[in-house]
């Protein structure tokens, strides 16, 4: 294990925290989407190397990176919501660093930075997402044309959730409400545009919708396919410094 992560376990769940060697004062809240993982050694970000890479530029910039398992495929739940928060507390006891952090949601991970923007929005300093999955309900109904899938999709939102799959509809899908915060946390959509699993037109083209509708416009922009993360590197660090200049507070 290298020197620059540390592993801990919070709630029963594995979490990293990747330290940079000359920080800049600056946290991001990494969430992956459904194959995401951390445990005790590695996670996924640490053995995919261009995703390793992604992760080695931002700690070169400064930045102080952490996230956590998550309980695997939470689909947003309440109980990842809460792990988020306390891992938040968790890091800014532990480390030297301005309170409002940043946020980086790929996937899956989009669900679960919604509902941060409404118990955190006081700490949320911008957002980045890549291929988000912004409307659980339609993807739902997308994954009831392949019945395997469904039935996957289905038991993972009754463990995630907490609930009987007979309710997971009525209750979890249809009264899924995230979209109706409001709120002016600065977002950066990119999102490829033949990616199938969370398709551009039904979730980032939609929510870029709603938050025009809002008065308060988001940044979206399509990719072709085959770019790897690294692709984002430039945007994004103007993105993140964009902020860091506009909203400043002391450590």
């Amino acid at each position: 294990m290298s020197v620059s992560e540390r592993f801990f376990c919070i709630h029963e769940q594995w979490s990293v925290v990747h330290l940079p060697e000359k920080p800049n004062g600056f946290a991001i809240l990494l969430i992956g989407d459904t194959d995401h993982y951390v445990n005790e050694k590695t996670s996924l970000w640490m053995q995919h190397p261009e995703r390793l890479k992604f992760i080695d530029t931002l700690r070169n910039e400064g930045y102080t990176i952490f996230t956590s398992n998550f309980y695997g495929r939470h689909w947003g739940s309440k109980k990842a919501c809460e792990l988020a928060e306390n891992l938040y507390y968790y890091i800014l006891k532990r480390e030297i660093l301005n309170p409002h952090i940043h946020i980086i949601a790929e996937g899956m991970g989009a669900l679960l930075a919604l509902k941060l923007f409404e118990k955190m929005k006081n700490n949320i300093r911008s957002t980045i997402m890549i291929n988000p999955c912004l409307h659980l309900y339609r993807y739902y109904k997308n994954e009831r044309n392949n019945r395997l899938f469904y039935k996957r999709l289905l038991t993972e939102l009754s463990a995630a959730h907490q609930i009987e799959k007979e309710l997971v509809e009525e209750k979890v899908l249809k009264k899924n409400n995230a979209w109706k915060f409001h709120n002016n946390i600065p977002l950066y959509i990119f999102h490829e545009t033949s990616f199938r699993k969370y398709r551009f037109e039904e979730h980032s083209k939609r929510y870029e919708k709603y938050r025009l509708q809002e008065k308060s416009p988001i940044n979206l922009k399509l990719y072709l396919p085959g770019k790897s993360i690294s692709y984002f590197s430039k945007p994004i660090f103007s993105f993140l410094r964009k902020y860091e200049q506009k909203l400043s507070s002391p450590l």
